[in-house]
Order: structure tokens, then sequence, then C-alpha cells
């Protein structure tokens, strides 16, 4: 009977791939198998609790023929237990469960915190389409599991290294930056070459991750003067001090959205303390111009 060909892409086809995760850590995507650990941790539980069972029992008879008093594991101290060979044995894989159990529970809760696989190097993982031959997932043989992996909400997938900025207005660029590129940097790129011949300017396609964020970042040096100065126009070029407040309290939602739209992962502490510096700052110049301002202007 002649034997089937393999329908898995050979594991030298993805030397590429690896090398390019050397240098980009964050485009992998691997599986968290979150319902394996949990099934894991209570089997180790359920034996974790039988064993301290068989210890207490084997406590309790020890000691009923010593005439003791200790019937527990919390009840006996372990120097009680040293000179009894089969007790001390039982006592020791006892502890050693509970160790192990610890250590899986540890394990358990920084797994839940890895990050999970940003869309943006999810668009870039799906460039390799060769991992994706016949619907598998080529590196780990997988059978029908390209669709989980080229999906960027999949669920029980993390990376092994999560992207610095996940800011809401970075992820939002980040997400569209196909049609960013395609509407607009294509356009730009030959007006801005820069003494670059054209042919090197026509090569050139696709966005780092780098230049988004540093990108973000020069929006955000920009965009916060900008914001102040329009405050302190709006407030010079109003008169009534019930409209000049009601402006404070307009631009001040703006201000607060925008703080958490651009700055990331900020807690409610930092936006409170962001927003009453703001409205601290624009209460002492309403307090302090007159109408002398809005005459002079």
């Amino acid at each position: 009977m002649q034997a089937r060909p393999s329908t898995r892409t050979p594991a030298f086809a993805f030397a590429q791939f690896y090398r390019d995760c050397a240098s980009y850590p964050e485009i992998p995507k691997f599986r968290r198998l979150g319902a394996q650990w949990t099934k894991k941790l209570y089997d180790d539980l359920e034996e974790l609790l039988k064993k301290e069972q068989e210890l207490d029992r084997t406590i309790e008879s020890a000691w009923r023929r010593d005439g003791g008093f200790p019937a527990t594991f919390l009840d006996c101290p372990r120097s009680l237990a040293e000179g009894k060979q089969p007790l001390l044995e039982e006592w020791s894989k006892y502890e050693k469960l509970l160790r192990t159990y610890s250590k899986d529970l540890c394990l358990f809760n920084q797994l839940f915190q890895l990050p999970d696989h940003a869309p943006y190097f999810s668009k870039r993982l799906n460039l390799y389409s060769y991992l994706f031959h016949n619907g598998g997932f080529g590196p780990t043989d997988e059978t029908g599991a390209a669709a989980a992996y080229q999906d960027p909400n999949s669920r029980d997938f993390v990376a092994a290294v999560g992207n610095d900025s996940s800011d809401i207005l970075t992820n939002f660029v980040a997400y569209h930056v196909d049609w960013i590129e395609e509407h607009v940097l294509q356009r730009l790129r030959p007006l801005l070459r820069f003494g670059r011949p054209p042919q090197q300017v026509a090569q050139q396609t696709g966005v780092r991750w780098t230049t988004i964020v540093k990108t973000i970042d020069a929006f955000t040096c920009l965009f916060v003067p900008f914001m102040l100065t329009c405050t302190m126009f709006a407030l010079a070029r109003t008169r009534p001090p019930m409209v000049r407040i009601g402006v404070v309290g307009a631009l001040g939602l703006v201000f607060s959205l925008s703080a958490k739209l651009i700055s990331g992962k900020m807690s409610r502490g930092e936006t409170f303390a962001f927003t009453a510096a703001f409205f601290a700052v624009a209460s002492v110049f309403v307090s302090t111009t007159g109408d002398n301002i809005s005459k002079a202007l």
C-alpha cells in the first residue's frame, strides 16, 4: 500500500518567519490554553485535598496509639513527625503537592496577564500566507486552525511581547493603517522623497509600528499647547462671566476626553487630576482677566 504524501509545509519553509519574529517579537501569536490550565489547577487541587485527608488520618492514627493530642495536619507541628518515618514520608509528599499547586497557580496568574495580540500585528502575521497552507497552521501542524490564527478578535490567544503604546488613538490609526497607506502615504511619498530616487520611493510600502507611535507622540506635543492656547483665546474673547464658565466646562470636557484618548492606560485618578489641573488654570485665568482684554481684542 502506497503511503499518502504529507500535506504539511516543510519545516524549513518557516525559517524566514522565525527570523522576522526574532526582530519583531510582537508578531507571533500563541494559544493561552486557559481552559486546559483551569482544569489542571482543579485536578491538582482535588489531588491535594485528598492527600491532606489521607495525611490527617495517618496523623490521627499515629497519635491515638501514642495517646497524644494532634489530630490534623494543621494541629501537628512538623517537628513531631520527624521521628516517624512513614508519617514523614507522607508529609513530604503532601508538601510537594502543595508547593506544585502554588507554583502553577502563580503561573496561571502570569499567563492571564500576558497581553492580547494587537490587531496591527495580526495583520502583519496574516501577510505570511504560507503559514496557513490548506487551512491549517504550519508551525504547529494544527488542522483547520488558520481561521483562528488569522482572526484578530479570536479568543484564548496571547502575544509573548506586547506593544508599548496601547492608547485608543494609536490602536485606531494602526487598525486603519492600510487605508492610510493607500489613500494618503502613497500620494505623499513622491512629494516628500528628500533627494531619494523615484524608484526607491515607489518600492517603499507599509508603515512600521514605531513610525505610528512616533507620529502620535508628535501629534500629542502639538495638540496640548494648541488646546490650551485655544482655551485662552476663547476665554479672552468671551465677555459675560457666566458664558466664560460655560466655555471652561465645554473645553474641560474636550480636554478630559482627549487626555483619555491619547494618553493610553491612564487611570481614573490620573484623568481626574489632569482635568482638575485644567479647570484650576482656567478658573485663575477667568478670575484675573477682565473686560479690558476683550476690549483690547
